[in-house]
């Protein structure tokens, strides 16, 4: 058994200092999850999540960005300039702490004791089904969807950035759910306890006003662990414990989750 500890949403502004009781977790806790939004921007959020790494270099810490800190993408990879930052830093830089992980669309896995715990990380695109307009959601208003190619003596080179379309997300959401079933469906007595994380709920994601939607409605989590956050929620989902733990103070710092 697992005691599992999670945080996200701090929503952080780029200059502001960490509310002290957010950089303490609960003394039992085997495995951290930060999963999205704990700042505004993915350098604050990185930072962060670098200074609880080395605050707890024992316990190993699952680090998974959100809408504001790593930012959804239309691009074929799904990876844009923060993830790339980040996964350059993870690879080259000898200031990245042994005990944290980032494994987007990559799953890894973590042994406490003599369990095994198989982590896949992913935004939780959503598929949209009908929404009430495109042009007042977060993903129209905030969610660049590449650069127009035309450009003059007006118009820098590259162009200027367009908005993400809702075939965009929808194309996101199928590219997720096929590399998650694949994990889902890699199952033998070897490969652990599954834990999906997606920063983005399956059920009343705020980010998702405005929008019917369905998240990953091929894949069967039957009695394993999805961690979303954006709302706080303990319900079922394709067969799954959904949990999270959204916002910050001591409430929010003392809760454990027991796998």
């Amino acid at each position: 058994m697992a005691k599992i500890h999670i945080i996200s949403d701090l929503n952080l502004s780029y200059n502001e200092h960490t509310n002290p009781v957010d950089e303490s977790i609960p003394e039992d806790c085997d495995i951290l999850i930060l999963n999205g939004n704990i700042g505004k921007h993915p350098k604050r959020s990185l930072l962060y999540a670098e200074t609880i790494c080395n605050r707890y270099p024992n316990v190993p810490v699952i680090y998974n960005t959100g809408f504001k800190d790593g930012g959804p993408t239309s691009n074929n990879d799904g990876k844009n300039d923060a993830f790339s930052s980040i996964a350059a830093r993870q690879q080259f830089s000898d200031q990245w702490p042994k005990n944290l992980h980032f494994p987007y669309l990559s799953p890894v896995t973590i042994e406490i004791g003599q369990e095994k715990y198989d982590i896949m990380c992913a935004l939780g695109y959503p598929r949209i089904i009908s929404v009430d307009n495109w042009e007042e959601t977060q993903w129209y208003k905030f969610v660049a969807g590449g650069m127009t190619e035309d450009h003059n003596l007006f118009r820098p080179a590259g162009g200027f950035p367009t908005r993400i379309t809702l075939d965009d997300v929808n194309a996101r959401h199928d590219y997720e759910e096929k590399i998650v079933r694949k994990w889902e469906l890699d199952y033998s007595e070897n490969s652990g306890y599954k834990i999906l994380i997606t920063a983005l709920s399956p059920i009343n994601d705020p980010h998702c006003a405005g929008i019917k939607y369905s998240t990953y409605p091929n894949i069967h989590l039957y009695k394993r662990l999805w961690v979303t956050g954006g709302i706080r929620i303990n319900a079922i989902a394709r067969g799954a414990r959904l949990v999270s733990n959204p916002g910050s103070g001591p409430v929010a710092r003392s809760q454990l989750i027991e796998i």
